[in-house]
């Protein structure tokens, strides 16, 4: 990936996160789509929090989702927020 690819992604990332608005000749429609569920599902864009969600809480949240593989995941999993945005890897 090439410098400004990488400037690009994290462009749209910035965007995303301060404004809800996502530029799709930037990113791919896969990366979107990921953007929107970590939204939907309320993880920290920046990864400063870490909370556990289990239970009714989280059926609900992957419920309420889009994500294709909602219905592998069970009721103990815990999902936490691990990265600083898309340039931070």
């Amino acid at each position: 990936m090439t410098a400004q690819i990488i400037y690009l992604i994290e462009e749209a990332w910035n965007r995303y996160i301060a404004n809800d608005v996502l530029d799709i000749h930037k990113i791919r429609p896969e990366v979107a789509h990921s953007w929107q569920r970590c939204r939907n599902l309320k993880v920290d864009p920046y990864g400063l929090s870490n909370p556990e969600i289990k239970g009714a809480e989280l059926k609900e949240r992957l419920n309420s989702s889009q994500h294709p593989s909602r219905s592998h995941v069970l009721s103990s999993t815990t999902f936490t927020a691990s990265s600083r945005g898309p340039a931070s890897r």
